[in-house]
């Protein structure tokens, strides 16, 4: 059964890049990471994107999200973050992208 994963941008070097946060269907956290790095702007940094701020992307929720209807997934989250915050970017198991708020370039 696939779930939702949450993959959070950090705003380094004071600048963002494409959505802020990047939410992945997968049946597993292997598999949510390949997705969002084959078809998502999220990668794994193995040092540091910068020396100050920490990597770019932080890894996957430790809690993904059980499998639930798109709409209840975008409220949840969105009531969770700020205005700012609520870049959205959702990537469905079926090919679905879904972009929500301000996508930065």
């Amino acid at each position: 059964m696939s779930q939702w994963y949450l993959f959070r941008q950090n705003n380094s070097y004071g600048v963002w890049v494409g959505p802020v946060n990047v939410v992945v269907e997968a049946t597993s956290e292997d598999e949510a990471w390949a997705i969002a790095i084959r078809d998502t702007e999220v990668y794994k940094d193995e040092g540091q994107d910068c020396e100050c701020c920490g990597s770019r992307w932080e890894w996957v929720d430790d809690h993904p999200t059980p499998r639930a209807p798109l709409s209840v997934i975008v409220n949840e989250w969105a009531e969770q973050l700020s205005d700012y915050y609520k870049s959205v970017a959702i990537y469905c198991l079926d090919g679905t992208v879904h972009r929500i708020g301000p996508q930065h370039d």
